[in-house]
Formats: structure tokens, C-alpha cells, sequence
């Protein structure tokens, strides 16, 4: 892993093994579990809100309101570490794990600055 790696939080919706994983394969991704912001209610906003602070990007599967969100920061000048969303795929570990470590080896920070990525399959 570089300099220009993503940092990445995971949205309390995806499970919190997924971040388990890649980091132990080395990447810098965190769940929303593991820092105490997962079952407390906390909205989409302030959850982009603490991953923008922390230089990270978030990975949801909840495209509707993150693209919603994604269109307003632009719009008011606000800058985020970037949105990455796929559609829900908690059952099949392995699949979420490739499609994200793809992005992750694929795209570097500076790309993925401001942008609303979705993985492809």
C-alpha cells in the first residue's frame, strides 16, 4: 500500500468482517463497528461528515442517499474523501471483498477524492 491509498470506512449497513479482512491483507479500511458509530442512529450526513474529517471514504450500500448527499457537498463546495457503493452484498463475503480490494488496487486517493464511485461486478 502507497501513500495514495484509499482510506476507507464501511457504513454500519455492511458487515463489519469485510474491514477485518482487507485489513489484515494490509489495506486501511475501517467499519463503522469498530469506532463505536454503527446501531446509534447516526444519519447518512454526519456519517460522511466523520468520514470526510477522518480522510477517509465511505462504502455503502445505500446509493439513493449517498448520491443525494454526494450532489449537495458539490454543490456548496464541501469536500469529501469519496462514496463508494455497491448493491448489498453481506451474503456473499468473497464477491464484496474482490470488488472492493479491485477498487482499492485500482483507484488511488487523489482519483477517488470528491468522486461517487460504484463497484462494478
Amino acid at each position: 500500500m502507497s501513500d495514495s491509498s484509499i482510506a476507507v470506512i464501511t457504513d454500519e449497513m455492511i458487515t463489519p468482517r469485510l474491514a477485518d479482512f482487507l485489513r489484515l491483507r494490509g489495506y486501511d479500511v475501517i467499519s463503522c463497528h469498530a469506532v463505536g458509530r454503527a446501531s446509534r442512529g447516526i444519519s447518512d450526513p454526519d456519517q460522511l461528515t466523520f468520514a470526510a474529517g477522518q480522510g477517509r471514504a465511505i462504502h455503502t450500500f445505500n446509493a439513493r442517499h449517498f448520491r443525494r448527499l454526494h450532489y449537495a457537498w458539490g454543490r456548496s463546495g464541501r469536500p469529501h474523501a469519496g462514496i463508494i457503493v455497491s448493491e448489498d452484498l453481506n451474503s456473499d463475503l468473497p464477491e464484496m471483498i474482490r470488488r472492493l480490494q479491485r477498487h482499492l488496487d485500482t483507484v488511488d486517493a487523489s482519483q477517488q477524492h470528491n468522486r461517487f464511485w460504484t463497484l462494478d461486478p
